[in-house]
């Protein structure tokens, strides 16, 4: 990402998170353990997800479920709202069978939901708002949960998951579900998109973030997650999120 170029706003409550993100901003092989909608407000950016490419206008919205992977790229400069809808919230909308993702013409009523709740924030209300408008372009029926993933790949995310404060190496994972470091990481980018140590990165910046929300010192963050230093989960940090912590925090705003 280049950060120098980008100007990107945070709004965090509850299992709601609202990005407002202005730039030449690129997202290279990503995955978002939230549910992301997104909207197109100025300009072009191009998405890969599920080996298709889209061209994303202005107006336009894309929806992207749970741990999928996409690429997103800029064409022009572009100015973006994402919703990433967190914990249960994303459970119920991935409760949904989804028969498209890249819909036309109602970016306009995304941006003003998320103008709305910043202002009422009435969880529910804007869960239902959204879905409301969605059902409007996409055929919504309701699916019965199956597992999404190889049965070693779902091991694997529940051991990262439950160790994701520990010093987790690929080794070490593929020991505990019996299989070789090379199957595993084979394995894991298949079905994921992604490596295991992207995954694992994923993971720890999310806790890094909330971290930042209940206003946790860089030192003390650094520790619990054990990174090898302070310096080398600030680098990390602004690799994925395309800017410092620092400015994170200047452009963060908690309800």
């Amino acid at each position: 990402m280049q950060s120098e170029k980008n100007n990107i706003k945070f709004y965090q409550k509850d299992s709601v998170e609202i990005i407002e993100g202005d730039g030449n901003i690129m997202f290279p092989f990503y995955t978002y353990n939230c549910f992301l909608i997104g909207t197109i407000i100025r300009g072009n950016a191009r998405l890969e997800m599920r080996n298709k490419e889209y061209l994303l206008e202005q107006g336009m919205v894309f929806i992207v479920p749970s741990n999928v992977k996409i690429v997103l790229k800029y064409v022009s400069k572009f100015s973006y709202i994402g919703i990433c809808i967190k914990d249960q919230l994303a459970y119920r909308m991935n409760d949904y069978c989804i028969n498209r993702y890249v819909l036309k013409n109602i970016g306009g009523s995304i941006e003003k939901l998320c103008e709305d709740y910043k202002e009422h924030e009435d969880q529910e209300q804007f869960f239902e708002s959204i879905l409301g408008i969605l059902k409007l372009k996409i055929d919504f029926r309701s699916k019965v949960r199956i597992p999404r993933h190889n049965l070693i790949v779902d091991r694997a995310i529940e051991y990262i998951n439950a160790h994701v404060y520990e010093k987790c190496s690929i080794e070490k994972i593929a020991k505990e579900l019996f299989v070789s470091k090379y199957y595993f990481c084979r394995l894991f980018k298949k079905e994921m998109g992604i490596t295991p140590k992207q995954y694992m990165m994923q993971k720890k910046l999310c806790i890094i973030k909330r971290k930042i929300w209940e206003d946790e010192s860089e030192t003390k963050i650094a520790e619990d997650l054990e990174f090898a230093a302070q310096s080398h989960m600030c680098s990390l940090f602004k690799k994925y999120m395309g800017l410092s912590i620092r400015e994170y925090k200047n452009n963060l705003t908690i309800k």
